[in-house]
């Protein structure tokens, strides 16, 4: 079962919970990074922290959530799979996919860091630069950007570069994970 921005979005914000969508699926990605398929605690933990636990929407969400645990587990452990962040579709205006973009980003450094990652440039291989590139996208927010064919363009860039980049921090993080590097390191946004 996929799970959408939109569905995703409206529980957590129904279930006051501490991110929207993208941002959680960004704490995912990095705690899975980070612990591997032993996240499941630290995320919902992370996730429903400011949750009122009289809220009756609370069930509902924390399957929600696990639900997108075990698929982002078996996204990024098969990269065939099609693992991609969880952003607003396509027809949504710029700014907020820009937004998004940069708020999926500061959940995947945040993840990383809730999962004992602190010192990235002690990660392997690529993992320190591209690190790195996605610190300098989450403050993406920054720039202005139209709906231009241009700005479609450097945005589809973007989420692709952010695909590549997650599945390659997973697999040089939780060695074993992933079959014999399947997944092409891409080049630096520098």
């Amino acid at each position: 079962m996929k799970i959408g921005y939109d569905v995703l979005d409206q529980a957590l914000a129904q279930a006051d919970a501490s991110y929207g969508a993208t941002e959680c699926h960004g704490v995912l990605t990095g705690l899975l990074c980070a612990l591997g398929d032993q996240a499941l605690t630290s995320f919902l933990e992370s996730a429903l922290v400011q949750t009122d636990t009289g809220n009756r929407e609370l069930e509902k969400i924390r399957l929600l959530l696990e639900g997108m645990f075990q698929e982002a587990v078996t996204m990024l452990a098969d990269p065939e799979c099609g693992y991609y962040p969880l952003l607003p579709a396509d027809n949504a205006p710029m700014a907020l996919r820009v937004q998004m973009l940069a708020e999926w980003c500061q959940g995947f450094l945040v993840g990383l860091h809730q999962g004992g990652i602190t010192d990235f440039a002690a990660l392997p291989g690529d993992c320190p630069e591209l690190i790195e590139d996605l610190s300098e996208i989450a403050r993406a927010e920054m720039y202005t950007l139209e709906d231009s064919e241009d700005d479609e363009k450097a945005y589809t860039e973007l989420v692709e570069f952010l695909h590549t980049a997650a599945l390659v921090i997973y697999e040089e993080s939780q060695p074993g994970a992933v079959g014999e590097s399947s997944v092409a390191p891409s080049p630096s946004i520098h």
